[in-house]
């Protein structure tokens, strides 16, 4: 059980720093390079997905 836990936190830190590295892109590219791309998005809901399964996971 005790693996287990550290490798939710894990997962949770891995999608947190995911997360943070989608919006500075997703920043970067809209505002300095003046294009818009979809992958961005896709990419940002996805790991917002997966943050919040492995936070309602853990309560459990």
């Amino acid at each position: 059980m005790k693996d287990e836990k550290n490798q939710k936190e894990y997962c949770i830190v891995i999608s947190i720093i995911g997360l943070i590295l989608g919006i500075i892109g997703f920043i970067i590219e809209y505002f300095i390079m003046n294009k818009f791309d979809i992958i961005w998005i896709v990419f940002l809901i996805i790991d917002i997905i997966i943050l919040f399964v492995n936070l309602i996971q853990k309560n459990k």
